[in-house]
């Protein structure tokens, strides 16, 4: 079970993420937008967590997108 400051880390991060959609941005923006650091475990630990369940992608090296089915109409 997650604990509320995963939930929160990871919510943050998504909220970062998606604000940008469709584009794909810099693992360094969405971290400083979340207000963590791109290379700090409390950003790339959430970060992979939302890629396990299938809410972003990795479209190029370095950056990270929000998933399509999550916009899908």
């Amino acid at each position: 079970m997650l604990s509320d400051a995963s939930r929160d880390w990871e919510a943050r991060i998504l909220k970062a993420i998606a604000a940008h959609y469709p584009n794909a941005i810099p693992n360094e923006t969405a971290a400083s937008e979340a207000s963590y650091s791109a290379t700090s475990s409390n950003y790339t630990n959430p970060r992979s967590a939302l890629k396990t369940k299938d809410l972003i992608g990795y479209p190029e090296k370095d950056h990270v997108r929000a998933a399509d089915w999550q916009f899908a109409a």
